[in-house]
């Protein structure tokens, strides 16, 4: 099963003078088992490709679809996605009822409800005993975005997404979110993550799309695009400490660079700073 996104295109406003492109012929595919990070500047599209891939918005060109899905399942049945302000997804009153909502819509049984909710909220390192009973909104940012993410683990939907997982997060909730994410990949579940934190994207990911002004820029691996030195510095994108590294030092020594690159990151440095000619 994979999520297709085909040409698409989105256009805020349509048929008014206000009419503004937000995502321009964007083609991608995520797959079982994948780990994807989408990248680039603020208003670049990320956010309005995340809802697209989960079947949120409409595109207003193209096509976004699930492929080889069984039962003719559609994008919303089998995608879940966490916005950066989980706070803003909440609306029942405890965090059972919360987790529980689409158990519950589902019309599972309330014994099986009672057991998957705390079985998810175990899964996502929230004691159920300690917060089954609490408001979401009483929790803090880290465990917002667990709660959330909870609540999508629970319906066991084969892809998650997540818009900028890291971003406003103290460095300790922010390794628990880190793994959070590297155990749900393990269990087979696709991630697609929007994010300006360079560490978290090389530390999860296998693949990264760079998106300017609606267009994919960019699509390779952590080491292919933090080492394209020219690509971050036209759009202001930070590279992990050890690329920016060696990146300083390719515009001034290339040779220096590689031995550089050998030694901190167990490859030669790549690009040399040339810039991506597709940009």
């Amino acid at each position: 099963m994979r999520i297709v996104l085909d040409s698409v295109g989105l256009t805020y406003d349509r048929g008014l003078p206000t009419a503004r492109s937000g995502l321009g012929g964007v083609s991608l595919s995520i797959g079982a088992g994948d780990a994807v990070a989408i990248m680039g500047p603020t208003g670049s599209g990320k956010t309005t490709l995340l809802e697209i891939a989960a079947g949120l918005v409409a595109p207003t060109t193209g096509s976004a679809s699930l492929d080889e899905a069984e039962d003719g399942a559609s994008l919303k049945s089998r995608v879940g996605l966490v916005y950066q302000f989980p706070e803003l997804q909440f609306f029942e009153e405890t965090v059972f009822d919360e987790v529980a909502y689409g158990l519950r819509a589902a019309r599972i049984g309330e014994d099986e409800v009672v057991r998957r909710v705390h079985a998810a909220l175990d899964r996502v390192r929230l004691k159920p005993s300690s917060f089954v009973e609490r408001s979401p909104l009483t929790l803090s940012a880290g465990e917002q975005r667990r709660a959330a993410i909870a609540a999508l683990v629970v319906l066991e939907r084969p892809f998650l997404l997540l818009d900028e997982p890291s971003a406003g997060l103290d460095p300790r909730t922010r390794d628990r979110i880190l793994e959070l994410i590297h155990r749900e990949r393990e269990a087979g579940r696709a991630i697609l993550l929007v994010t300006h934190d360079p560490e978290l994207a090389e530390e999860t990911v296998d693949r990264i799309v760079v998106l300017s002004s609606g267009s994919i820029v960019a699509d390779g691996s952590p080491a292919d695009v933090f080492g394209d030195a020219g690509l971050l510095e036209r759009l202001g994108l930070e590279a992990p400490p050890a690329h920016e590294l060696v990146n300083a030092l390719s515009r001034r020594d290339p040779a220096v660079a590689r031995d550089v690159a050998s030694v901190v990151l167990g490859r030669p440095a790549l690009r040399d700073g040339v810039s991506n000619d597709r940009f």
